[in-house]
């Protein structure tokens, strides 16, 4: 069973701060990217979300951008008091004793940018946030301005009465920003929901060292020990980064997207997935990405796995203890 670890976004656009931070700890911290104190915190939640979720949903596919979540959680902090507010920060990994809150948001807008600068430079990348409310609401202007200058959301009214009105133009809004890769999302509004936070990311890299279309084919995918599906499977034969882990039960291949892009695909032994999922962290990343060898651990390199694609995923908040908004008055 391969299990391909959905977490790499966040990987992708930290692991050489995380470098430079080992190598010279007494950095000054005035000197520091806004988003270095921000990327082990994000590292870390996603991590502690994947085994959640895994545990919540057994035998179940899970495929998540934590980045996503992290960002709609701590734009939601900025619309809610008190208790709340501290829970939410707290919840994503930060220590507000040790980090203020404007470094967090300026993090996380800094990490906006790094976004915007891979996707001018070589991947096709799109990430934005969205909140539809209805139009009974007006946000307050502390929070419209908040959220715009941190992560340029966007504000968008619809009629929350009419369910399938607003679904429909919710639904239209992701499917545009995706290219087309995510339609009818929503199926039916709750029908106390009063407003939608939405994330939405889209992503399309270039490997490399791309693969042949003319070597994909039909095989054998084991879901299970009772499941088989055939599924197009792409080929490529040549040397790439490799580790038959000594410590944890698995074997890992790296593979590069053109920029910064990184993906690891891990293979856990015949029953030892629990392991692995228990032991993922970025210390056990760390560990992978400087443990790798040039190589395969046979006559012909080959790799080989289903063949993957455009992707594109989004973060939907319905409710929650905030104060974002207000009745509008009467003119």
């Amino acid at each position: 069973m391969l299990l391909a670890l959905g977490t790499y976004f966040l990987w992708l656009f930290t692991s050489d701060l995380w470098a430079v931070q080992a190598k010279d700890p007494d950095t000054d911290l005035s000197t520091r990217s806004p988003h270095r104190d921000l990327a082990p915190k994000n590292v870390d939640f996603a991590f502690t979300l994947y085994r959640h979720l895994v545990a919540s949903a057994p035998g179940k596919n899970v495929f998540i951008s934590p980045v996503s979540i992290s960002m709609a959680l701590a734009i939601l902090s900025l619309g809610a008091c008190g208790h709340t507010r501290v829970q939410l920060l707290q919840g994503l990994g930060f220590n507000l004793t040790k980090m203020p809150e404007a470094e967090i948001h300026q993090g996380f807008q800094h990490l906006r940018h790094l976004f915007k600068k891979e996707s001018e430079t070589m991947s096709e990348m799109a990430m934005g946030n969205a909140l539809f409310l209805d139009r009974s609401l007006e946000l307050l202007e502390s929070f419209s301005a908040d959220t715009k200058h941190y992560y340029e959301l966007e504000a968008l009214a619809a009629d929350f009465k009419d369910g399938a009105e607003a679904s429909r133009q919710i639904n239209e809004y992701i499917k545009n920003k995706t290219q087309g890769k995510i339609v009818d999302f929503l199926s039916k509004l709750d029908s106390s929901a009063m407003l939608i936070l939405v994330n939405y990311i889209f992503f399309k890299g270039t490997w490399e060292h791309p693969f042949n279309p003319e070597s994909t084919k039909e095989e054998n995918f084991y879901v299970n020990k009772t499941t088989v599906v055939r599924v197009p499977m792409m080929f490529q034969s040549s040397t790439i980064k490799y580790l038959h882990d000594r410590v944890l039960p698995c074997q890992v291949v790296q593979l590069e997207y053109v920029g910064n892009g990184t993906v690891f695909f891990v293979l856990p032994d015949e029953g030892k997935m629990d392991m692995v999922i228990a032991a993922l962290s970025r210390d056990t990343i760390q560990r992978w990405s400087e443990s790798m060898i040039r190589g395969w651990p046979s006559p012909e390199p080959m790799t080989s796995g289903p063949s993957w694609g455009t992707w594109a995923l989004q973060t939907c908040s319905t409710r929650g203890q905030i104060s974002p908004a207000s009745p509008k008055r009467s003119s």
